[in-house]
């Protein structure tokens, strides 16, 4: 059932087989959000060479994002469309075939692969809806007036059985009401049991509610590994309250030096119109990509935007990178 000559090969490593003519024995397919509707860029798919994998940590933790796609059999990753070819795939019967992005993964099993040609996926693959069906980072969101993204996380496709209330509660999506931000928010350590925090816009620069203290806590959580996903007035995480406020708030000088950040009152100015996807790198490139093939843009390179608030005039590269820029100003940054 192998070549014979892989030395040091384990599991399925060893059921690879070589092939005439320049063929090659591969798998194929597409991967999808949980709803199945928008093909996802970046994800790790590949051949475990053993099972079962190694569980995933909950919580925040320093990793990159593959770090937990060890010693595959064969691995690849999906392009702008979502699409994979994994080659030199092991011959086998029920071939498990994995596809994992962050702390978002899923296992299927493919009941045949046949050598020397290209074995395609039999239907289209999804990142989990649920726990039940594989693994699901750890979410947070701060709950506000002025949008929520906790609609997009149902978008996506996850099950209303993953969300809830509070800290206790169960599900990998906690919310926490705006009179409770504070449970999340008070320290690192709140912050901790989760992998994502998503921080929706309070509709004004809101200090009351925060602490300088508050606003260290969140930085040093981002720098144990946590992911933070915040929106217009938000920005006061990173660069702290403006002059004038009643309630001043300062946020870590690194987190200030970021950006080049407007004041308060020009933040709250809003505005639609067409913006520019920053091609001038890699992935920027494979954004503008990726945003045409789900309909965002119908003009690779641009995308329209409706009500956007300027925060942010220039992005200092390093540490930062813009990814969407228009009218003087970067709508978006990470």
């Amino acid at each position: 059932g192998g070549d014979g000559g892989s030395q040091g090969c384990v599991g399925l490593a060893c059921k690879k087989v070589s092939c005439t003519g320049g063929a090659t024995t591969s798998i194929s397919g597409q991967v999808f959000d949980p709803a199945g509707k928008n093909p996802l860029y970046d994800v790790a798919v590949f051949v475990p060479s053993t099972m079962p994998l190694p569980a995933l940590t909950s919580g925040v933790s320093c990793d990159r994002c593959g770090a937990t796609v060890t010693n595959p059999a064969a691995s690849g990753i999906t392009d702008e469309n979502g699409k994979f070819t994994l080659t030199d795939v092991p011959v086998d019967a029920n071939v498990p075939v994995v596809i994992q992005v962050g702390k978002w993964r899923k296992t299927y099993t493919l009941s045949t692969v046949n050598p020397c040609v290209d074995n395609p996926m039999p239907t289209p693959l999804t990142l989990p809806k649920n726990g039940t069906e594989g693994d699901i980072p750890q979410m947070a969101v701060a709950v506000a007036r002025a949008d929520a993204l906790e609609c997009l996380l149902v978008g996506m496709g996850l099950d209303s059985t993953e969300f809830s209330t509070g800290a206790a509660g169960p599900g990998h999506v906690h919310m926490f009401p705006s009179a409770t931000n504070q449970d999340l928010w008070s320290s690192e350590k709140t912050l901790a049991p989760y992998d994502i925090v998503l921080l929706d816009c309070e509709g004004d620069e809101i200090a009351s509610n925060k602490t300088t203290a508050n606003l260290q806590g969140m930085h040093d959580y981002a720098g144990a590994g946590g992911r933070i996903f915040a929106t217009h007035y938000h920005y006061i995480w990173f660069k702290g309250s403006s002059l004038g406020v009643s309630h001043p708030i300062s946020a870590p000088p690194d987190f200030v030096s970021t950006a080049n950040w407007k004041p308060t009152a020009a933040s709250g100015a809003s505005g639609s119109g067409t913006y520019a996807v920053d091609q001038t790198f890699p992935k920027g490139v494979s954004f503008a990509k990726w945003l045409l093939n789900v309909g965002a843009s119908s003009t690779l390179g641009s995308i329209p935007l409706d009500k956007i608030a300027d925060s942010v005039v220039t992005v200092n590269d390093p540490p930062s990178t813009q990814w969407i820029s228009g009218g003087g100003n970067v709508q978006y940054m990470s």
